[in-house]
């Protein structure tokens, strides 16, 4: 089992190596949706999918098409768009998602970011190399839309942070400051002051507005201390406690 997520009528939608279950509650059902007719469904591995504000799941790429799935009709579609380029030893499968103000979905692989208008059909896609020559030689890990400054955080294999403008496409980098070695697993941010950011050298917690950061470790006294450094991912409740997954 590679990602959880849960739609609004409290169905648990599990990705796995081998397709998509559904669990109501009482038993699991696995998916075989309608109009799946490249049987794409059986050739993804569902390391992650993603849920929009229709509570539609964006499942990953297949081919030349984005696929989604809708849960109420049971059906997948396709979208047209323009393949993304896999260079080297990027992780081709790797993809992340992300839904911005405007509700697009931007998701990205080893080798780029990718920004789908699924109203328009629409796609463009960016390289952070264009703009960062040595930024080539690092994976692009995780995505995230931070509706605080309305921009996109892509984090990479390389400790870095680069802010994409969901407006214009320019890039900037980060004053996030982590090894070299770090990867990201995660990045999500609490309020204006406060950016929590999963990565395999515990957790940090950075300040965008002050460029100032504190982490978390196992090394670390009382309840500040973690139970592992590798923090792959993290999940904020209603009340505002985070939690987080370790290895």
């Amino acid at each position: 089992i590679h990602t959880i997520s849960q739609d609004s009528m409290g169905f648990m939608w599990i990705g796995t190596q081998g397709g998509i279950v559904r669990f109501d509650g009482f038993k699991f059902d696995e998916i075989d949706a309608v109009n799946d007719t490249a049987g794409a469904l059986d050739k993804i591995d569902f390391q992650t999918f993603f849920r929009d504000h229709d509570y539609i799941f964006w499942l990953g790429v297949y081919n030349e098409f984005l696929i989604s799935f809708n849960p109420y009709q049971n059906r997948v579609q396709y979208h047209k768009i323009s393949k993304p380029r896999h260079e080297g030893n990027r992780r081709e499968y790797s993809y992340n998602f992300a839904e911005d103000h405007e509700f697009r979905i931007w998701f990205i692989n080893g080798s780029g970011i990718f920004c789908y208008d699924p109203y328009t059909g629409i796609d463009t896609s960016i390289r952070i190399p264009d703009q960062y020559p040595n930024a080539d030689n690092e994976v692009l890990t995780t995505i995230y839309f931070d509706s605080f400054s309305t921009e996109i955080q892509c984090g990479t294999d390389k400790g870095n942070i680069y802010h994409i403008n969901a407006i214009t496409y320019g890039i900037t980098k980060s004053g996030f400051d982590a090894d070299s070695n770090t990867d990201i697993h995660q990045i999500y941010r609490s309020d204006k002051n406060s950016m929590w950011i999963a990565t395999s050298s515990g957790l940090f917690k950075y300040n965008p507005e002050s460029k100032t950061q504190e982490v978390y470790t196992s090394d670390g006294a009382g309840t500040n201390r973690l139970s592992h450094n590798f923090v792959n991912c993290m999940l904020p409740d209603i009340h505002q406690n985070l939690w987080l997954g370790t290895q």
